[in-house]
């Protein structure tokens, strides 16, 4: 598979953006039907792409040979995989100071990052890939000639690198509101101890706090894109509203 790769880019891109598509499919549209909740674009990025599937299967497809043994597919492509999904989680959340997604609810995770479900999910596609789908994927891609896989691969590359640079800056702006929404919220709770004796009861403190937070949230999730990435990343959120209970 490797040497595939190697002689023709072109089937290396398009195979990644494939297998990003069907990420997205499994977790935007396959998982919230699956669980009874409403579909919705669950990936960082705007398109229907989630590279984080698309690099996982790509270096497996690339690691692992189709004579290799099943077995040592589904384990070491899970730990290959959840190595990369680990990566990722960790250098976001040293990017944009918050915690995208967290399994720490979930048994047997590994700080959250990563969780023994996502293992056995991530064996299965990684056997899935290497065995059946790259295969037929290389054989059909192969035959088209070189420029129109040139051009396809050059437009994706295009549309994929301009949806990363703006929901990157997105996703910064994003961080910054929500830290200054958590700082405000911390704000107000200690000064609401300070009051404490005063004549204010414990409802008008409820009432006041949702007040703020409300108009908060409001100012938060005007805009199209930070609405689509915290409905996307709910647990963005659990960070900044921890602040505020301290």
């Amino acid at each position: 598979m490797l040497d595939a790769f190697a002689n023709n880019w072109t089937i290396l891109v398009v195979s990644f953006f494939i297998y990003s598509f069907c990420g997205w499919i499994w977790e935007s549209l396959v998982c919230p039907i699956a669980t009874g909740h409403k579909i919705h674009n669950s990936g960082f990025l705007t398109g229907p792409c989630i590279p984080i599937y698309g690099s996982g299967a790509i270096v497996v497809c690339a690691l692992f040979p189709v004579s290799k043994d099943w077995s040592l597919i589904f384990i070491e492509g899970a730990i290959v995989a959840c190595f990369i999904e680990y990566l990722t989680s960790y250098f976001m959340e040293k990017m944009f100071h918050a915690r995208w997604w967290d399994y720490s609810q979930m048994r047997f995770n590994l700080n959250g990052r990563i969780c023994l479900e996502g293992f056995f999910i991530f064996g299965f596609f990684s056997v899935t890939a290497v065995k059946n789908v790259q295969p037929h994927l290389t054989h059909m891609l192969i035959q088209y000639d070189y420029i129109p896989m040139v051009i396809a691969s050059t437009v994706c590359i295009t549309l994929f690198t301009s949806d990363l640079i703006t929901t990157f800056v997105e996703a910064t702006h994003l961080a910054k509101k929500l830290e200054t929404v958590s700082q405000d919220l911390k704000k107000f709770a200690d000064e609401l101890e300070l009051d404490i004796h005063n004549d204010i009861t414990t409802d008008d403190i409820f009432k006041i706090g949702r007040q703020l937070k409300d108009s908060h949230r409001e100012h938060l999730i005007k805009k199209y894109s930070h609405r689509r990435l915290v409905k996307a990343f709910p647990d963005i959120l659990n960070k900044y509203h921890t602040k505020t209970q301290k």
